[in-house]
């Protein structure tokens, strides 16, 4: 009789905070759509404005961060946002590419669950649940070449036809990355230089449809397994055929 009534506080212990659990994750999903609907979003950017501006100046190659607070997202995307922010640390957790077509800017990114998807950039910013927004732009110098614009417009819509499902999403992306972490760094069956956070091996994907590389200015091992972290502190370039350096 004991045992049974202890079974059955164990039972009800466990109803209990599933419950709990289900009504919190509710309550946070009602809270994100309502506030989705509810604030204005301008159609687009307002002539002038300092978005504006930077929209007028992008080229394709400039790369976009994005930092993301797990908060503002549904819980699969929390939880990426919070695995990232563990695993690869710093302020940015999410990239884009610029890709320019018919002279209007987009960003090649990939999402948490719908794959890689290209987008108008301004309708991408306005829409964006990221707390701050940066850009990244290569070296005016060094402008691509009209060969290399095509052929990353021809990758991008390459790219967005092809891989627009789950299975290439940002959540897929970052658990394959995790599993070539555990075979380099703990069972040491990889080269760690093969190791990408999956929004830098878009970049990287995307550079090297131009033929160009996305390389760390160190040769520090560590350094090897770029992340948006090493992009945003500079700590990575662009590289040529011929050898050349393209800065951001």
């Amino acid at each position: 009789l004991i045992s049974s009534s202890v079974l059955m506080r164990g039972v009800t212990n466990r109803v209990k905070y599933t419950v709990g659990f289900l009504a919190t994750v509710s309550v946070h999903a009602a809270v994100i759509e309502t506030r989705k609907r509810f604030v204005g979003i301008e159609p687009e950017f307002r002539q002038g404005s300092a978005d504006d501006m930077v929209a007028d100046s992008l080229r394709s190659g400039d790369v976009v961060l994005f930092s993301r607070k797990w908060y503002n997202y549904h819980l699969p995307t929390a939880l990426l946002v919070k695995a990232q922010e563990a695993f690869y640390g710093g302020e940015y957790d999410h990239s884009g590419i610029i890709v320019m077509k018919a002279g209007t800017p987009y960003v090649l990114e990939t999402t948490p669950i719908r794959g890689v998807q290209c987008r108008r950039f301004e309708e991408r910013i306005r829409h964006s649940a990221s707390s701050h927004i940066v850009v990244l732009t290569l070296n005016k110098s060094k402008s691509l070449s009209v060969q290399q614009d095509q052929q990353l417009k021809d990758f991008a819509d390459e790219e967005s036809a092809t891989k627009a499902t789950f299975v290439h999403s940002e959540i897929a992306g970052f658990a394959g990355g995790l599993f070539d972490y555990i075979l380099a760094e703990v069972i040491k069956l990889k080269d760690p230089s093969k190791i990408y956070c999956p929004n830098v091996n878009l970049l990287e994907r995307s550079f090297k449809s131009m033929d160009l590389g996305l390389r760390p200015k160190s040769t520090d091992v560590s350094l090897l397994k770029a992340s948006i972290k090493d992009l945003h502190e500079r700590k990575v370039f662009v590289k040529t055929v011929d050898s050349g350096i393209i800065q951001f």
